[in-house]
């Protein structure tokens, strides 16, 4: 009888606990992603930023109002920001949920761009980042940055 119910409760503590650990799987795997993006992106490294992005996300950067449709026109942006960067240094402060096949990833950041010509520019701001598992890898879909007033 306590054979059983040792089998019992292992089942359950089995059945509860894959689940968590599938789940802390993929909180690991779109933590590494968006790492991956983001030293792309300090790297200046156009071709592995963009491939990080699935070819029909939906972008609000930090400098305009309107959003960028698609990697075409998103490429397009990143290309002229890196064309007139010497460096970009985006330092998130990054949470990370997964919602079945669904990952966000939020939190505050500050980036430092010093352009070829020019001032050096610090920016703070927060930002929300929607990713979409596909074919085993987990792309961008949509990106909000927003920077902070200047006085906080």
């Amino acid at each position: 009888m306590l054979y059983r119910w040792m089998v019992l409760l292992g089942g359950l503590v089995a059945s509860v606990a894959a689940p968590v650990a599938a789940h802390c799987d993929e909180v690991d795997e779109l933590q590494a992603a968006f790492e991956r993006n983001v030293a792309a992106l300090n790297r200046l490294d156009l071709d592995a930023f963009v491939a990080g992005h699935h070819d029909q996300q939906v972008s609000f950067g930090p400098f305009s109002p309107f959003p960028r449709d698609g990697n075409a026109e998103f490429r397009h942006d990143v290309q002229e920001i890196f064309a007139t960067s010497e460096s970009i240094t985006f330092k998130p402060t990054p949470h990370f949920r997964v919602i079945n096949h669904t990952g966000l990833v939020w939190g505050h950041y500050t980036v430092v761009i010093q352009p070829k010509k020019g001032r050096r520019t610090i920016n703070f701001g927060r930002f929300l980042v929607t990713a979409l598992k596909a074919d085993g890898k987990w792309l961008i879909v949509a990106r909000q940055f927003s920077p902070l007033p200047s006085d906080h």
